[in-house]
């Protein structure tokens, strides 16, 4: 995105709320306000554009994972395994397919990608819980006690509040599902587990310390 487009953006945003915070600034705090947005946007356009031109392996070599920056190891892994899973085959039956490790990186990779961006609510809804019943046994394995205590309390809530009856598939009730919705405090817990241990760590140190577990 260029930065005229970024202008463009800027300006066109007619939201009221917006628009006062705007008036209530000066011009020098607009112009700081607006240089940042604009760094902002450039960045967020970058990160995506890196996104889409990463590569996809079929699959992995001991060389291909020794030679990925820490920080593109766990995409990498998960790519892989996304890649490599059958066409027609339901997410519940591939991950009974994978070994342990394979399944541990694939289901917590997703699991906090969900909880970051929406709450343990999301995570639920978009994955409908498919994979839930393998969280605690993939946390403890690659060594995350504390996340596999969250998550089995986080299951418990699910089923025994029967979360899953609040959605009919639609973005409206989903939305209205997050109203006094008891997985609240479960995501205000993993933020803090993911402050002091982040899990793409936890996952990328996982998966160095057993690199013959996700090649061929």
């Amino acid at each position: 995105m260029k930065n005229n487009d970024l202008s463009s953006l800027f300006n066109g945003f007619d939201d009221e709320d917006f628009q006062q915070m705007l008036a209530q600034m000066s011009e020098e705090e607009r112009a700081e306000f607006k240089r940042e947005s604009q760094q902002l946007f450039a960045e967020v356009a970058e990160m995506f554009e890196a996104f889409d031109k990463r590569v996809i392996h079929e699959k992995l070599t001991a060389d291909i994972l020794a030679q990925t920056p820490d920080e593109e190891l766990v995409l990498t892994v998960f790519d892989t395994l996304a890649a490599q899973a059958p066409v027609g085959l339901s997410e519940e039956e591939y991950l009974k397919t994978l070994s342990p490790e394979r399944r541990a990186v694939y289901a917590l990779y997703i699991l906090a990608g969900e909880v970051d961006n929406g709450g343990f609510n999301q995570y639920y809804y978009n994955t409908e819980a498919e994979a839930a019943a393998y969280l605690p046994e993939a946390c403890e394995l690659v060594g995350a006690p504390k996340y596999a205590d969250l998550v089995r309390r986080a299951n418990a809530c699910y089923e025994n509040e029967r979360l899953a009856e609040r959605q009919d598939g639609s973005l409206e009730v989903f939305c209205d599902s997050y109203r006094d919705n008891p997985l609240e405090k479960f995501d205000d817990e993993f933020y803090l587990l993911e402050n002091c241990r982040p899990l793409d760590q936890l996952l990328m140190r996982f998966i160095r310390a057993n690199p013959q577990a996700f090649v061929g």
